[in-house]
């Protein structure tokens, strides 16, 4: 009489737990069901001009913004930020090569050429990669925002050494657990890529003007921020263009040796970009 009656009653509360737990799997499958919809019918016709890669590149500049559209993970960025574009990095020109400053959790960069049916990934969390090698081998569509002027030489030169550092000694992507924390308006130390890129145009003096900096937008808000930036008013009279979609008709190929500068992103571990003009 003594033992079953906790039996009983762990049983029981056993029994409402796995009730809890079923019930919560199926309000959070409802809701992710339901903000998907809500995606869906924001962004039913999406529609912005379209430029062939090679004649845009030799207009790259640093400090412009590329976008992406995912075609794999994209349901989890429409039920969490309900943001077009589910990606994001900064460019960084050096000479005639451009690279793509971005944080990301090792996504494939590359089919392995050594290994057949493997892939060379970027580094988890911040990396730079060539732009050329990163959009060429990208399964979804990607954007450019092109700023209206080029950055001052110390505005430049600030973004340029802020993203060799962040990946060199950065955060790292976020888990799933600091996901969830960053939802729920908790601080973690790791930093997705909506928030690497705040980092960084507050650093090169790119946050729109009268608010403040893009990093303090918080976990989620980020997103639309950085997403939203293009017209808004920046510092100095500068602004983002609105999105082009870019079309890769460029072949990527390996740099020669002599190839390079004096910023890290130019001592790349992921094969290479295109030399030369287009």
């Amino acid at each position: 009489m003594g033992v079953g009656a906790p039996l009983r009653a762990a049983a029981v509360a056993l029994a409402a737990l796995v009730v809890l737990v079923v019930v919560l799997a199926v309000a959070f499958a409802f809701i992710g069901i339901y903000r998907l919809a809500e995606y869906n019918a924001k962004y039913s016709t999406v529609r912005a001009p379209r430029y062939r890669l090679s004649e845009v590149y030799p207009r790259l500049k640093t400090g412009d913004l590329v976008l992406f559209v995912a075609t794999t993970h994209a349901p989890a960025n429409s039920m969490l930020t309900q943001t077009f574009h589910s990606h994001a990095g900064v460019l960084l020109r050096e000479g005639e090569l451009v690279y793509v400053a971005e944080a990301q959790p090792a996504l494939e960069l590359m089919p392995d050429p050594g290994r057949p049916g493997a892939d060379i990934r970027m580094r988890h969390g911040a990396d730079i990669t060539p732009l050329l090698t990163r959009l060429k081998y990208y399964t979804g569509d990607y954007y450019v925002l092109r700023l209206a002027r080029p950055l001052g030489p110390a505005a430049e030169e600030a973004l340029k050494r802020e993203a060799e550092h962040l990946r060199r000694a950065g955060p790292p992507y976020p888990s799933a657990w600091q996901i969830l924390l960053g939802v729920l308006g908790r601080k973690t130390r790791s930093r997705h890529c909506f928030q690497h890129v705040a980092r960084l145009l507050d650093v090169a003096g790119l946050a729109p003007a009268g608010g403040g900096p893009l990093e303090a937008a918080g976990f989620s808000g980020v997103c639309a921020e950085v997403c939203g930036i293009a017209g808004r008013p920046l510092p100095g009279g500068n602004a983002y263009r609105p999105p082009a979609q870019l079309v890769y008709d460029l072949d990527a190929a390996p740099p020669s040796d002599d190839e390079g500068g004096e910023h890290g992103c130019c001592e790349h571990e992921h094969g290479g970009d295109v030399g030369g003009t287009p």
